[in-house]
């Protein structure tokens, strides 16, 4: 038998992975979800690993198009 916590994050991860996507923007997603119901009668989606999460949201800065703008425009002015 798994863990009930383990098989609520499988299928967080799978709501949000898609074929090709990095994963790390799956974990993203799935941090936005957190704490919420998927439906009445299921329990709450449970948090992402922290650690796991803020290599996540780090990533989705790092490669941000608007962070690469912000970065480039600094680059400039230096």
């Amino acid at each position: 038998m798994l863990d009930p916590q383990t098989v609520e994050i499988a299928a967080a991860l799978a709501r949000h992975a898609e074929q090709g996507r990095d994963l790390r923007a799956a974990v993203v997603a799935w941090f936005f979800v957190a704490g919420h119901q998927v439906a009445p009668d299921q329990p709450a989606v449970p948090e992402p690993p922290v650690e796991t999460l803020a290599g996540a949201l780090a990533w989705a800065v790092w490669t941000d198009p608007g962070y690469r703008m912000l970065r480039r425009g600094r680059a400039v002015v230096t």
